[in-house]
């Protein structure tokens, strides 16, 4: 005997697989995380000795926002910062405005030298200039084997080859006749600890979906027995 599955269930199955389905990813995805300290002295631009700490995360699989040959902007999938013992987190900023990462490929960003390059940068406030914002970029550095693209690190194995690790302070002044420009000192930067955390595959996806669509078809079947 053949059986017939009632229209509507067909219909809740193939919406919760099609539902799963386009919401997963193309491919495996994880979610990177690196803690950071390190200070910087500012005593030379009127500033004091600043102290900072916290994370930043980003989403392997996330594409672009703006990208060019030798160089890529990314929206963060999270981040902390404190400075100088206040918290200056911000909203993430999905267009890289306040923050975000950049990672250059055989570029020369800094006038010394062409690199390949992971870069945080986050707004820090004013914390002694009340003329314009200041942001905290901090870099991770290294040859130019350590990147074959402006792809976001895929894994940790680039940090075996980021060889210079420091931050640098941009001012963008409040002022439309006066550029934004990089502040002459440098601060440290000490990675603390980095954590791995994979992103659910479409597999895990398609077959949580399939658990649901479960679920909603054992209720439709009840409620029809007791109606």
């Amino acid at each position: 005997m053949t059986r017939v599955v009632p229209p509507t269930t067909k219909t809740l199955v193939l919406s919760f697989v099609a539902l799963f389905t386009l919401a997963a990813p193309a491919g495996a995805a994880s979610l990177i995380t690196l803690n950071f300290m390190g200070s910087v002295d500012l005593t030379s631009e009127g500033g004091g000795i600043y102290p900072y700490s916290g994370f930043f995360t980003w989403n392997t699989g996330a594409a672009p926002i703006n990208s060019d040959p030798s160089e890529a902007d990314y929206a963060l999938a999270d981040y902390s910062l404190i400075f100088n013992g206040t918290n200056v987190t911000l909203p993430v900023s999905s267009n890289g405005s306040a923050n975000g990462l950049v990672v250059l490929n055989n570029a020369d960003p800094f006038g010394t030298g062409t690199v390949d390059a992971l870069a945080f940068f986050a707004a820090v406030g004013r914390p002694f200039d009340p003329t314009g914002d200041l942001i905290l970029v901090g870099v991770l550095a290294g040859p130019t084997t350590m990147f074959g693209s402006t792809a976001l690190p895929g894994d940790l194995n680039f940090l075996s080859q980021a060889n210079s690790r420091f931050t640098a302070f941009l001012f963008e002044p409040d002022s439309p006749n006066e550029d934004e420009s990089f502040l002459e000192p440098r601060g440290s930067l000490v990675i603390t600890s980095q954590q791995v955390t994979p992103v659910p595959e479409p597999t895990s996806l398609l077959l949580l979906g399939a658990g649901f669509a479960g679920a909603g078809i054992r209720r439709l079947r009840q409620s029809r027995r007791n109606h």
